[in-house]
């Protein structure tokens, strides 16, 4: 690294030889000096000299960052380079290469493959607090914005896939789509992960529609815990099964199955414009009351 004194110096006293020319690597300068130099001797004129003293002064007066700019940016670089082969070095020796973790690679494994969200998930026991999707997927839900709360709990779950709150909200959103395999799927899931209140299963009036279903008794009748199949469960004795004609839904659940159609028909209004944001939900909430 060369130094702006020392070179200042050299131009000062050897600069008729160009001397500080060969000191800052410039040595087509240095050579053009000593020609000079040895020309103009002839002619009883130091010109070279003149020109090394002219050059002193100029380096004397030079702030030590041009200099350094001008002089000793190749060294800088390298230096530079040099460092941080030495970190990509370092972190190749300390193993800090963040793939390395088993379970964040099988997630992201998973996660390219498009796996499908109804098998087992890949990570167990994982709840991420705060997960954005579940936000907007519940606030989305009660706006009726069914396609896009889909999208947006489908993400979620894959985030957190045991976050049983996650669960049930697909569980409704499934039983407003009128998607039952997939609502009772979601519901088992959500109880086997430690959902409490299964008092909402007969209670939410997103779950209206699969509380009309044949299956609902049987999906009731294992304590919400086992996925019912063609109206019946193992818990179920196959004498239930009889050539006994089909007594008519009880009023409740034709009730909530006139809720169901009428929010909808809400919601349409709704995104029609025939309806404000305030009087939709005062009509949703009278609706719910009644």
């Amino acid at each position: 690294m060369k130094n702006k004194t020392t070179a200042a110096l050299l131009a000062l006293f050897l600069g008729g030889f160009g001397v500080h020319k060969f000191y800052l690597k410039d040595t087509g300068s240095g050579i053009f000096y000593i020609m000079l130099t040895v020309f103009s001797a002839s002619l009883r004129f130091p010109i070279g000299w003149i020109l090394g003293f002219i050059d002193a002064l100029a380096l004397f007066s030079m702030s030590e960052e041009r200099f350094d700019k001008k002089y000793n940016s190749g060294t800088q670089q390298r230096g530079r380079s040099r460092s941080r082969r030495g970190e990509r070095r370092e972190s190749r020796t300390a193993g800090r290469n963040p793939y390395q973790n088993a379970e964040e690679a099988d997630y992201r494994n998973a996660r390219r493959s498009n796996r499908n969200s109804y098998r087992e998930p890949v990570r167990k026991n994982k709840v991420i607090k705060d997960n954005p999707f579940k936000v907007s997927g519940i606030k989305r839900i009660k706006d009726f914005e069914l396609d896009l709360a889909e999208a947006d709990l489908i993400k979620a779950v894959e985030l957190s896939p045991d976050d049983n709150e996650i669960h049930f909200e697909l569980g409704k959103l499934f039983s407003m789509t009128e998607q039952k395999e997939k609502s009772f799927f979601h519901l088992v899931k959500a109880v086997q992960l430690g959902y409490k209140n299964v008092k909402d299963f007969r209670e939410a009036d997103e779950l209206a529609y699969l509380r009309v279903q044949p299956e609902f008794e049987a999906f009731e009748s294992s304590g919400y815990t086992a996925i019912p199949s063609g109206g019946s469960s193992p818990n179920v004795v196959k004498e239930k099964v009889s050539n006994a004609p089909v007594a008519p839904p009880a009023d409740d659940l034709l009730q909530d199955d006139l809720l169901l159609s009428q929010l909808s028909k809400l919601q349409e209004l709704r995104k029609k414009g025939l309806l404000s944001e305030a009087e939709f939900e005062e009509e949703k909430t009278k609706l719910i009351r009644r």
